[in-house]
């Protein structure tokens, strides 16, 4: 109900003519979108040495990570405490009803005030949750691995099982905290901006592994995919060419505190 009083207000505040205009731009930013995901997952077959370099680390890093999966679930399941049951409730906020609610209300904002680099926003927030998720959940059953409450091991993999129990690795939540905060991250060359965006997606990481839900190894791999995928979209030559309007750095003090 509440989806249909807000899509109605938003055809009042629009005339006719701007609705024409604002569908096609829609159209514009769907092709986009479509484009954007296209090349990511074609990505592969045009690797450079950077690229190879930073999936080999990748994978090292998860490898190594493995090793003290076992110690890390240790320490996490045997320091509870009220205040870390507290902080590490990120988990269920930051994520994709969150994002889903503010990528719809950054674009609508962007629409209705015709401030392209708004609606960019949301787009590339978009495209770097969703393609991020896709290529998640295709790694996670395909691999098949048991999640830590099973105890059972971390060695435990049952390829192409379809279960929520062997469905650990990666970690989805991280994923989405770090293909979301990458872009965000990007919209203001500032360190504490930067830094506080990264955290919320690092304490999402630590959460899984608190919950018991998650290894080590798998937020390492699920930080990783949201990362990379979020650095592929801001880096595309679509969204590039949007970001060199002069007015980049202001995206945010606009939306939240727009000029009359």
């Amino acid at each position: 109900m509440s989806n249909i009083v807000l899509l109605l207000a938003f055809f009042q505040f629009l005339n006719f003519s701007s609705f024409c205009q604002s569908g096609q731009k829609i159209k514009n930013d769907v092709r986009d979108f479509f484009k954007v995901g296209g090349d990511i997952f074609s990505a592969p077959a045009h690797f450079d040495k950077n690229d190879i370099l930073n999936l080999s680390g990748t994978f090292a890093i998860t490898g190594s990570a493995f090793l003290i999966d076992e110690e890390i679930k240790g320490i996490s399941q045997s320091n509870k405490s009220s205040f870390l049951d507290g902080l590490f409730e990120i988990d269920r906020y930051y994520h994709w009803e969150t994002m889903a609610i503010s990528m719809a209300g950054i674009y609508i904002y962007g629409l209705a005030s015709d401030d392209q680099d708004v609606r960019n926003l949301a787009v590339q927030l978009s495209e770097s949750v969703i393609y991020s998720s896709l290529l998640n959940l295709t790694i996670k059953f395909i691999a098949g691995r048991a999640r830590p409450y099973m105890d059972i091991g971390n060695t435990d993999f049952e390829p192409f099982n379809f279960t929520w129990e062997h469905s650990s690795i990666p970690s989805g939540h991280t994923t989405l905290g770090f293909a979301y905060s990458t872009v965000m991250a990007d919209v203001y060359n500032n360190f504490f901006w930067k830094f506080g965006w990264y955290s919320a997606a690092v304490l999402v990481g630590l959460a899984r592994i608190y919950h018991g839900v998650h290894w080590f190894s798998d937020t390492i791999l699920g930080a990783a995919i949201g990362y990379f995928v979020g650095r592929f979209v801001i880096n595309h030559s679509i969204n590039q060419q949007i970001k060199k309007a002069p007015d980049k750095e202001n995206i945010l003090f606009s939306f939240f505190f727009p000029l009359p």
